[in-house]
């Protein structure tokens, strides 16, 4: 008796499983259901507005059709097509269809307007297709720095510097490169020196127009943003450059991700030292998709002063020598 009490039990078990089952589909399909009848009512609404306007003779015989079309084609999915209004629709493109006999075969689906809309877009991607053959980045972004009558204009591949707005100078770069903390300016732009090194995400898009060129060659294979400039001064920089155009220092250094990095972190605004941190990289995640340098783990510090010149020191060291540094949290 015990032995058949529990087969009873899991038998009903099961059979509440499988209604539990069922329910859930049968909810998920009417859920389904509910979204495509808002869709199709949504897009009678939307053909509505340009039916009044071919009404009013304001759209041609070609654009009328292609909105009776679309909304009979909407009705019927709705199961409404027995209703008077309906009906008159149907019968005024019928009309439209025995006066344009053509429209039997290729009807017209979308408006002129659309049609217009449509070669522009396919325009814009033969565009960017050409575009993409060829394609070097337009480097515009910049961080602009200056001093006296001194200015400095960084971009990822070159900086190009100038004297009382008159251009005389120009550096370039075979990686791209990023000054201390990114393109945000946190460190005032008045300045004798900066620093500058390898960037860790590589080259950042100018425009959406090159993010969009740059995501087609991705998924062709191929990293637009470790894109190299050929024949550039340096191929792989990190230094501490002077306003006025002077390589003040440079570090032999090559960048090898995960585990090997160098993060140019602080310059003094008067020239008195630089500062750049010793460490690794840390990987993609949820909050920022790029390769970025990692302030845990700093493993040392490479500061330039412009009497000793570049010396490397412990993280410590550095806090202590220039106190500034704590402002960053920045762990050994």
């Amino acid at each position: 008796m015990r032995k058949i009490f529990w087969v009873a039990v899991l038998m009903f078990a099961g059979n509440l499983a499988v209604f539990g089952q069922n329910s859930q589909a049968q909810s998920q399909q009417a859920e389904s259901r509910e979204l495509h009848h808002r869709a199709w009512q949504t897009d009678i609404a939307k053909w509505k507005p340009l039916l009044d306007q071919y009404h009013a003779g304001k759209l041609d015989d070609h654009d009328g059709t292609a909105i009776l079309f679309h909304m009979l084609t909407d009705y019927g999915l709705l199961h409404s097509t027995g209703t008077a209004a309906v009906e008159a629709l149907s019968q005024e493109y019928q009309a439209l269809i025995k006066k344009h006999p053509d429209y039997m075969i290729n009807t017209p689906m979308r408006t002129h307007q659309q049609e217009a809309a449509r070669g522009a877009l396919k325009k814009k991607g033969q565009d960017l297709a050409e575009k993409r053959k060829n394609w070097t980045p337009q480097d515009g972004t910049t961080i602009d720095y200056h001093h006296g009558p001194y200015s400095a204009a960084v971009h990822q591949y070159r900086i190009d510097f100038a004297k009382n707005g008159k251009k005389f100078k120009m550096i370039t770069f075979g990686y791209p490169v990023m000054p201390a903390f990114g393109w945000n300016g946190s460190q005032p732009p008045n300045r004798k020196i900066f620093v500058i090194g390898r960037s860790k995400s590589g080259y950042t898009r100018d425009t959406l127009e090159e993010g969009a060129i740059m995501r087609q060659l991705e998924s062709g294979g191929k990293d637009p943003s470790n894109w190299v400039q050929p024949n550039a001064n340096y191929k792989e920089f990190y230094g501490v450059i002077s306003i006025d155009g002077k390589v003040l220092a440079q570090i032999p250094f090559h960048q090898h991700i995960p585990d090997k990095a160098l993060q140019p972190v602080f310059a003094d605004p008067d020239g008195k030292f630089a500062a750049f941190l010793v460490g690794h990289m840390a990987g993609p995640d949820d909050e920022d998709p790029n390769w970025g340098f990692s302030y845990e783990g700093v493993s040392g510090v490479i500061l330039w002063t412009p009497k000793r010149g570049l010396r490397a020191v412990s993280l410590d060291e550095a806090k202590k020598e220039f106190p500034i540094l704590e402002k960053w949290h920045i762990v050994p």
